[in-house]
């Protein structure tokens, strides 16, 4: 019954949240620990017990991923980095689902606010400092996505990538070597999309041996 799923999850599955944040901390309504700053003006935890319950909190707005790119400062995203951590801890999340890491390519994907930018070097630098910002706050990390090849919104989860081992290393996996090397996100998401007939998620070269046996990451690797 309910009190035996109950005790197996005490005893062997730690509760893990996660929250979208393209733009800094997203929600709609939570229920559970959060502060409530429009009630007491503190950051101590406040509990949201009823279901469905729509809360009134103060998250911070962060300026799109592109803006953040362009300023070319990792100190200055790192800072928003940490505010976009504390924003996760405040309403008791384990992690968020940025930052995006995906080329800008298709003048008209619907979802390039939420990538930095058509340089991998730049997207990789960037979602670099923001995972050290995020992640100095002990006890949140970030997921960075879409790992890899998502460069279109349409079909997204049937296209089919036809794609050179040379392609997508210098320019689809480059920003995510990057972040990996230099700040070690908590995890990795998979796209939906096939890169020459493989599904990102099930391509066990793409998603253990270069991240893994290449790049040295140790986090979670999760689908979308």
């Amino acid at each position: 019954g309910d009190k035996n799923f109950e005790k197996l999850d005490s005893i062997f599955l730690p509760e893990a949240i996660w929250y979208d944040g393209p733009i800094g901390y997203s929600y709609d309504q939570i229920a559970g620990y959060a502060t409530r700053w429009n009630e007491s003006n503190s950051s101590e935890p406040t509990y949201v017990s009823s279901d469905n319950e729509y809360a009134s909190y103060s998250m911070s707005s962060m300026p799109t991923e592109p803006v953040v790119a362009a300023t070319f400062n990792k100190e200055l995203v790192e800072r928003e980095g940490e505010l976009f951590g504390e924003d996760g801890l405040w309403s008791n999340a384990n992690s968020i689902a940025a930052p995006g890491l995906n080329i800008h390519r298709a003048p008209y994907c619907s979802r390039k606010h939420e990538y930095y930018s058509e340089d991998p070097l730049v997207a990789g630098v960037t979602a670099a400092s923001t995972t050290l910002g995020v992640q100095s706050n002990e006890g949140i990390g970030v997921t960075i996505k879409h790992y890899a090849g998502n460069n279109q919104e349409n079909n997204r989860n049937a296209v089919n990538n036809t794609i050179t081992e040379r392609a997508l290393r210098e320019i689809y996996l480059k920003g995510f070597e990057i972040a990996v090397k230099t700040a070690n996100p908590m995890a990795i998401m998979t796209s939906y999309n096939l890169n020459n007939s493989m599904p990102a998620a099930d391509d066990y070269d793409l998603c253990t041996d270069i991240p893994r046996g290449e790049w040295g990451f140790n986090g979670l690797i999760m689908t979308d």
